[in-house]
């Protein structure tokens, strides 16, 4: 009844990591007390009558692409001012990776992406579109170094002397799940340098250059030495690096805002085609015309912004401090250096179970092996074979009530 590509997604329902659990199966300290507490999905947690009608779900809906281009030019520095026109809208910003997956590559085309990394960029490019991803593999402390380019073009000639043509290269700036702006060993995270090495690196290899920024404002002080300030890739002068018509950047309402029910996700970028091809897809999947009435007025109170983003920023400092410590106490490793976003990526590698002779399990059976375990104790995490190729490392979200994060760390 299905098309081969119907089929092949109807299956992944039935893999249990690629989807968070149902909202009844949560943990409640009252209600639900034996539920499972997830620590692995970046939670934090007056209506005009024009935002009822098709036109104000438009993906070029001035009432919200004005504010945003203020918000970018004042809180991401580009170098060059954006205007209302290089924004799009779409309904979330892993609609903006179907999106841009959809219009800049062809099926069985690919987008690179280093690894450790998000572990959804699979499904949002693949799903639909048909578009395959190409990993760099990466250790944790050299994602942010000039050097890291020689990871990327091992990556590229792997896959095309396998017939794949990768098409975009896309980073997570802040990096997620390693924290975004770190790193106090080296001290550096996507800082202006890197930035430009991996746009000349585009330039040499034809391919676009895409930097999710959903967490850019989402910093703190973490209290620890060597983190560095988030640097936009839009303000980078793009002269004589890469030219800016393959320079797209993406960001929503989700993470800065704590607003993810919004649905609102944007890219921005200054070539025209891209914009409309984006923007004629987007036909299936609208952003809600309520929902860009509520971000523009949250957007267009500057003061509210200001206070608003201040609090984030104090309050995420206090969480990451208070899980680390946990970690500490109870003796579980974890990468330090973090100061953005709302994960540390720990390393439970010591209880994954051994793979014998007598019963040889791969790498991604080993770590559901132990995701099961903490299923079992009531504990949801993704296992790392979705975001890394060193297998035991998993992201805990911290952005919880104190009682539930520590509940879930016992467990």
């Amino acid at each position: 009844m299905l098309s081969e590509r119907g089929v092949r997604v109807a299956l992944i329902l039935k893999e249990p990591w690629k989807f968070p659990p149902s909202e009844s199966s949560l943990y409640d300290k009252e209600k639900n007390p034996n539920g499972i507490i997830s620590l692995a999905t970046a939670e934090n947690i007056s209506i005009p009558k024009a935002a009822f009608t098709y036109a104000y779900g438009s993906p070029y809906c001035a009432a919200l692409t004005v504010p945003i281009a203020r918000h970018i030019n004042t809180h991401f520095k580009p170098c060059t001012p954006i205007s209302s026109s290089h924004i799009v809208i779409a309904n979330g910003v892993t609609a903006v990776n179907d999106l841009l997956g959809y219009v800049l590559a062809d099926p069985n085309d690919a987008i690179m992406i280093n690894r450790p990394i998000y572990g959804k960029f699979g499904l949002d490019f693949g799903c639909r579109g048909d578009v395959g991803v190409v990993y760099a593999d990466t250790e944790p402390l050299e994602v942010f170094s000039v050097d890291v380019v020689k990871k990327y073009e091992e990556a590229i000639v792997t896959a095309e002397k396998g017939g794949v043509k990768v098409r975009a290269m896309l980073i997570t700036n802040p990096h997620n799940p390693l924290g975004g702006n770190l790193i106090k060993l080296l001290g550096r995270c996507y800082p202006p340098e890197t930035l430009r090495e991996l746009m000349r690196f585009c330039h040499r290899r034809n391919i676009h250059f895409i930097s999710d920024e959903i967490y850019a404002l989402s910093v703190f002080d973490s209290g620890e030495t060597g983190t560095i300030p988030f640097t936009s890739a839009l303000a980078i002068d793009p002269t004589g690096l890469l030219d800016e018509n393959y320079i797209h950047v993406m960001y929503g309402m989700a993470k800065d805002f704590s607003a993810p029910g919004l649905k609102l996700g944007f890219l921005i970028s200054k070539n025209a085609d891209v914009r409309k091809g984006v923007a004629c897809a987007s036909r299936f999947g609208r952003p809600s015309g309520v929902s860009i009435a509520i971000a523009s007025q949250m957007l267009n109170d500057e003061a509210f912004v200001s206070s608003y983003l201040s609090l984030c920023r104090e309050t995420l400092a206090r969480t990451y401090k208070f899980v680390t410590a946990l970690l500490r106490e109870n003796n579980i490793p974890y990468l330090p250096g973090s100061n953005a976003g709302y994960f540390v990526w720990i390393d439970l590698s010591a209880f994954i179970p051994p793979t014998t002779e007598q019963k040889p399990m791969s790498k991604t059976d080993r770590e559901i092996a132990l995701a099961e375990r903490f299923v079992e104790a009531g504990v949801f995490l993704q296992p790392g074979d979705e975001q890394s190729y060193t297998p035991g490392w998993f992201r805990l979200v911290y952005t919880h009530e104190e009682e539930i994060v520590t509940e879930g760390i016992r467990r």
